[in-house]
């Protein structure tokens, strides 16, 4: 028994067909593969650097019916050069790997073997941004391993590949608040990417006055204001962040918005409606807080003030 894997890679080929498998990215080896300890003793395992090893060894006892193709190497093919484990100085070079039966050990019909290797994905900076994009079915942004066995005289065979694949994991929370402290609901956010694109609109505030946008790509990022809540100023000043891991904490930022200002105009009338000049008043807030004082009527009975916070009164 001959089996050979093949790890996935950017450009890989299948094993027994030699066409494109699709993978999106390459994974990284980090450690020797896992056999049950039953096995120790049944095969040999050796490694290889090569993305594309020559196939061989798959075919080396293989008997070949007149009328059967036979199984060819592509024509990227490389030398494996298959080494031990104990030659393999790092694992992150290593793209394939091989078993033999060892020469007496008889495979028993039925028996199982389970192969567990881990692998790392690469940074999210490192591969193209379609491979992190929920909107693109995971199967065409995966990177697909499979491998080939071949027994006894029969030919090789190539199972079904098996693939994996890179999901963002981030997210980014907007806090809105009124220059008291208050949370406000209601406030709404437009999202805009280093390029300027609006990739979100009408992002609202909820109760607490918070927004949260997830599985976001890498890049530059910032919240724009479209509509303040009732009684607060619009304040549309960028509120810019940045997305540097596929997988990260969640970004918090937070944005005060002033009180809206208004006016008032108060006409003070005599008993009989004539309009009174002079006539002195102060301004105060909810609380009784004098504001402004010494405020007087003008000549038309009059008193205008601008520029007032809500819930002020005069008297």
């Amino acid at each position: 028994m001959t089996l050979i894997d093949v790890m996935p890679s950017i450009n890989d080929l299948g094993i027994t067909d030699n066409i494109d498998r699709g993978s999106q990215f390459t994974p990284e080896l980090t450690e020797a593969i896992q056999l049950p300890a039953s096995w120790a003793d049944k095969v040999d395992v050796y490694y290889s650097s090569a993305m594309t090893p020559e196939r061989d060894d798959l075919i080396r006892n293989t008997n070949y019916p007149e009328s059967t193709e036979k199984l060819s190497n592509p024509d990227s093919a490389e030398e494996p050069n298959w080494t031990l484990a104990t030659e393999v100085d790092d694992w992150s070079s290593i793209h394939s790997f091989k078993l033999e039966l060892k020469d007496g050990v008889e495979w028993i019909e039925g028996e199982n073997i389970t192969i567990n290797f881990s692998m790392e994905a690469p940074n999210a900076s490192e591969v193209d941004q379609g491979v992190l994009d929920k909107t693109i079915n995971p199967t065409e942004r995966a990177a697909w391993n499979s491998f080939a066995i071949a027994t006894d005289q029969g030919q090789p065979v190539e199972p079904a590949r098996v693939g994996v694949y890179m999901d963002l994991d981030n997210s980014v929370q907007l806090t809105k608040l009124g220059e008291g402290g208050e949370h406000l609901q209601g406030a709404e956010f437009s999202l805009f990417n280093e390029d300027g694109q609006e990739i979100e609109t009408g992002l609202t505030t909820n109760e607490d006055g918070i927004i949260v946008v997830e599985d976001l790509l890498l890049g530059s990022y910032k919240f724009v204001e479209t509509l303040a809540p009732e009684g607060y100023q619009l304040d549309d000043t960028p509120i810019p962040f940045d997305i540097e891991l596929a997988q990260q904490a969640q970004i918090e930022v937070s944005k005060e918005n002033a009180y809206a200002l208004g006016s008032v105009e108060l006409t003070k009338e005599g008993e009989d409606g004539e309009l009174l000049e002079g006539v002195e008043f102060e301004l105060q807030d909810a609380d009784g807080r004098t504001l402004q004082e010494k405020l007087l009527t003008d000549e038309n009975g009059k008193l205008v003030i601008d520029h007032l916070k809500l819930q002020v009164t005069i008297s």
